[in-house]
């Protein structure tokens, strides 16, 4: 797979909300993806920590 069908592939999977997110996402590719990549690890986190407490994690709205 190409760099581009891949970058088009995952850039279909985030699913943008507005017509103009997904644009302003591109034109500000690198920051945006490190910005992704931290709220992945935060929530990623923030799982981890709860599942010490609790059988299950319940996810809403994002």
């Amino acid at each position: 797979m190409s760099d581009a069908t891949a970058a088009t592939t995952t850039l279909e999977r985030l699913g943008f909300v507005f017509r103009d997110s997904r644009q302003d996402f591109i034109d500000r590719l690198d920051t945006r993806c490190a910005a992704l990549a931290e709220v992945i690890a935060e929530i990623d986190a923030w799982a981890r920590e709860v599942r010490i407490r609790h059988d299950q994690v319940t996810i809403l709205g994002i």
